[in-house]
């Protein structure tokens, strides 16, 4: 039952009573432990296919216990199944099917969506993923065309691969050329470009009777088709002389490391230009294993990240110059690290993960807690290129950490997982006085952060509470280990009203969290403890009243009511008293309640005064408490 005896305090002989005392509820075990979703592999960033075909992705990843798998729109909304269109299958495949063109839907066929794990660790997103479904009947009917050119003598041709409508450029792509039907392969005086063009060089009279032919694929029906036939015409060079004239368009070129580039300058003018092809402040000369020059195109073999940058064709003969400029872009699968990848760290500590990258180039990084992108606005974090610190880690902090690393064709992300370390308690949810009738049902709450996970005890008036026929309590801890308890008074009465104190502790520290319970009725005191004190100390005494409402708590001493010195004080029920001594402070107290009515009641204490003197025992002075002499 509840017990509502008074026990009095006084310095750390009170202290150390309560501690022999009080003894600790004890909670639910904590959660066992948990690793935060990883992913198995990276969801592709792009995927396109024809609606005659359909497409399926996989997302999987693991954890403890296994995470939770969902997929979401760029909006963030729930992918759920669309009839005849898209279905997320048990294994979190996400499944499009084959459609007929008028089922074609764009917020499903033409959308951004990202694979989230989540479980008691924390949650994961994944790098975006571009799905384009593309209606085939409206890219199967196209024509390729090829015109005859005009160049002159020792000058350069561009054979152009075009095709019509322009729309559908995106899928048809030049796999071969012909020349008198018979497949051309790159060497000195030819080269087949990326962008579907054919450069022949140092042009003669004999190429006029070649026959050229482009032959293209579609990449969603994989049908071919071949151009009409085309022929280079030569021509001698007219009279009058010709500034140079740059006929090649491309201003960028993104390649992988480890290939080779050629880049594309061809000029026209009279007489024939030179060319010249510097990077930087530096030429750059023909070696024939680096770089070497196929007329006025730049080949570099073997790619590495350091060719990454701008080259400029320069162009000139007699009559003037001109220049281009290329900016070359050599790619490498990017792969992210993310340091240390599990971290313990106490509450108020510094958190820091580093994102390690492999691959070029790096055009951002982008950091994400428990799915949600963090940014320097927020004051909890610092963001520093590729590092990530938490100057001060909370509970709030613990979860999972990604790095997701971007250019503009590829995309890496890692993930770390930051688990808190010792914490001391805070409250998540108190609970405010009530003012009720005798008889009513009460009930306070009590929700306690920390780590080790804390205890919650509960008191009245500094009296430990059990259950009992008339308390309930009920202790539990949460998914994410935070404590809840809630104390249940049945029948409140007067006696049993008071200040109920809810009391979170664990090794690190603890909470407390006060308020009342004030029950409408005559002021009550509870029961007060006999006190020794010590001579010269302070001297406190509180006086627990319930009941409501209260007009006056008053102290007495021997009829008279105190403070009567400078050296006693009244505050809020508790007598304070500096420096006490035993012919002025010892002896009986009474402490007083009442209403405005004058309805109330008395509690007297005794409190008796230890009187600590120097005895001298022949060579020493020996500290002596009076009170070893008294029978």
């Amino acid at each position: 039952m509840l017990n509502v005896s008074k026990f009095g305090l006084t310095g750390l002989f009170i202290l150390r009573q309560m501690y022999i005392l009080v003894a600790a509820l004890t909670t639910e075990e904590p959660p066992a432990d948990t690793n935060g979703p990883v992913f198995t592999e990276d969801v592709p960033s792009t995927v396109v296919f024809a609606n005659t075909k359909g497409a399926s992705i996989d997302c999987t990843a693991h954890g403890l216990p296994p995470p939770k798998l969902n997929w979401i729109r760029k909006d963030g909304t729930v992918v759920k199944d669309i009839p005849k269109v898209l279905q997320v299958l048990p294994n979190n495949t996400l499944y499009f099917l084959p459609f007929e063109p008028n089922l074609f839907q764009p917020d499903a066929h033409s959308q951004e969506y990202r694979c989230i794990a989540k479980n008691k660790g924390g949650k994961i997103i994944s790098r975006p993923l571009r799905i384009t479904a593309v209606v085939v009947d409206r890219y199967k009917i196209y024509n390729v065309q090829l015109n005859d050119v005009w160049v002159i003598s020792n000058g350069t041709a561009i054979l152009k691969c075009l095709i019509n409508p322009r729309f559908v450029n995106e899928y048809i792509k030049v796999t071969k050329w012909t020349q008198d039907s018979k497949p051309i392969t790159d060497h000195d005086r030819v080269s087949a470009m990326n962008n579907g063009e054919l450069h022949v060089r140092n042009v003669q009279d004999s190429d006029a009777s070649l026959v050229y032919r482009c032959v293209t694929r579609n990449i969603l029906t994989q049908d071919t088709k071949t151009s009409p036939a085309a022929s280079i015409h030569v021509h001698d060079p007219p009279v009058i002389w010709k500034t140079p004239n740059i006929e090649t368009t491309d201003t960028g070129l993104i390649i992988q490391v480890g290939k080779t580039a050629e880049l594309p300058c061809v000029a026209t003018g009279n007489p024939l230009p030179n060319y010249k092809w510097t990077k930087g402040s530096k030429t750059i000369v023909s070696d024939k294993k680096k770089f070497e020059q196929k007329g006025g195109n730049l080949v570099i073999h073997n790619l590495t990240v350091t060719d990454s940058g701008v080259y400029k064709c320069g162009v000139f003969n007699k009559k003037g110059s001109t220049s281009v400029s290329i900016q070359l872009t050599v790619t490498s699968p990017l792969s992210a690290t993310l340091y240390p990848a599990d971290q313990i760290v106490d509450a108020g500590r510094v958190a820091t993960f580093n994102c390690s990258v492999q691959g070029s180039p790096i055009n951002e990084i982008t950091w994400y807690h428990n799915g949600e992108p963090l940014t320097n606005s927020s004051r909890k974090h610092i963001i520093v290129d590729n590092r990530l610190q938490l100057p001060a880690v909370n509970r709030n902090d613990q979860g999972m950490y990604q790095c997701i690393v971007g250019n503009d064709v590829d995309m890496s992300q890692a993930t770390g997982e930051l688990r808190l370390g010792a914490a001391h308690p805070a409250f998540l949810e108190t609970f405010d006085t009530v003012l009720v009738q005798p008889g009513s049902n009460v009930t306070f709450k009590c929700a306690v952060s920390g780590n080790p996970p804390p205890t919650i005890r509960w008191t009245l008036d500094d009296e430990l509470i059990y259950s009992s026929d008339i308390t309930t309590i009920k202790t539990y801890a949460t998914e994410q280990a935070d404590v809840v308890s809630t104390l249940h008074i049945t029948n409140i009465q007067v006696q049993t009203g008071g200040e109920y104190r809810c009391i979170g502790s664990n090794v690190v520290g603890k909470v407390t969290h006060m308020a009342r319970a004030n029950v409408y009725g005559v002021p009550y005191v509870r029961v007060l403890q006999n006190i020794t004190a010590t001579a010269n100390q302070p001297l406190i005494m509180k006086c627990y009243v319930s009941g409501y409402p209260i007009g006056s708590i008053t102290w007495f001493k021997a009829s008279q009511a105190l403070p009567i010195d400078h050296r006693q004080k009244v505050v809020n029920g508790t007598l304070t008293v500096e420096d006490v001594q035993s012919a002025y402070d010892d002896g009986d107290y009474t402490c007083t309640a009442a209403n405005s009515k004058g309805e109330g009641m008395s509690r007297n204490v005794l409190v008796r005064i230890l009187v600590e003197i120097y005895k001298y025992d022949s060579m020493r002075l020996v500290n002596y408490d009076v009170s070893e002499d008294i029978p």
